[in-house]
C-alpha cells in the first residue's frame, strides 16, 4: 500500500476526531433531526465569518494562510463544511512535515479536498473532464485526500470512478463524461 494512501487516511482520521459535529451541507445518520442541521450551518458561517475577518485584519493572501485560519477555526468550532475540513486534513499533513500537498478546490462544484503526492505545483487554475483522466501534471503516486467525503485513494487507480460520485453528493448532480470542471490550487507545499 502506498505510504501516501496510509498518512491520508491518517489525516482523515485527525479531522474526524476534531471535528466532533457533523458537516451541516451533509445529511448523515438517519437520526439527525433538521434543526441539528441549521444549527451546525449556523457554527459553520460564524466560523467563516470569523476567519474572514482574521484573514483580512493579517491582510494574507490566498494560500498557506487561509488553510491555516480555516484548520484553525474547524478545529475551535469542532465543526465545518469540505473547505474546513480540508484545511484541517492539509494543515495536520503538511505540520507532520508533508510536501509535495495541494490544497484543492472545484469552485463551480463547491468542494475542496487535499491531493498529495505530488512532484511539481499544480497550475493556480485548470480544467479536467469528467471520465477523462486524472487531471494534468499530478503523477502516478497522487492520492486524493477528501476528508468530508470520508475518503482517500490513489488517483491513477480510482480517480474517473470516485471523484464522479464526490461531485454528485457535494453539488447534487451527476456529471455526464465530457463535462469540463475548472479545478484550483488554493495552497501548496
Amino acid at each position: 500500500m502506498s505510504t501516501y494512501l496510509v498518512r491520508a487516511e491518517w489525516a482523515i482520521d485527525h479531522v474526524k476526531n476534531t471535528v466532533r459535529i457533523k458537516a451541516g451541507n451533509r445529511a448523515e445518520g438517519i437520526n439527525r433531526r433538521q434543526d441539528e442541521r441549521v444549527g451546525t450551518n449556523d457554527w459553520i458561517t460564524r466560523g467563516r465569518k470569523f476567519a474572514r475577518q482574521q484573514f483580512a485584519q493579517r491582510n494574507l493572501q490566498p494560500g498557506l494562510g487561509e488553510a491555516d485560519i480555516r484548520a484553525q477555526v474547524a478545529a475551535f468550532s469542532k465543526c465545518g463544511n469540505c473547505t474546513e475540513q480540508s484545511a484541517l486534513a492539509f494543515e495536520y499533513l503538511r505540520g507532520r512535515g508533508e510536501r509535495g500537498l495541494a490544497w484543492m478546490g472545484l469552485p463551480d462544484q463547491d468542494h475542496m479536498f487535499v491531493v498529495m503526492g505530488l512532484h511539481t505545483q499544480p497550475r493556480d487554475n485548470a480544467f479536467f473532464s469528467i471520465g477523462g483522466g486524472t487531471p494534468q501534471g499530478w503523477g502516478p503516486n497522487a492520492v486524493v485526500c477528501d476528508p468530508w467525503y470520508h475518503e482517500w485513494f490513489l488517483v491513477r487507480d480510482d480517480w474517473n470512478r470516485k471523484i464522479r460520485h464526490i461531485l454528485n453528493e457535494s453539488g447534487g448532480a451527476l456529471l455526464p463524461d465530457g463535462t469540463w470542471c475548472k479545478i484550483q490550487c488554493r495552497a501548496y507545499v
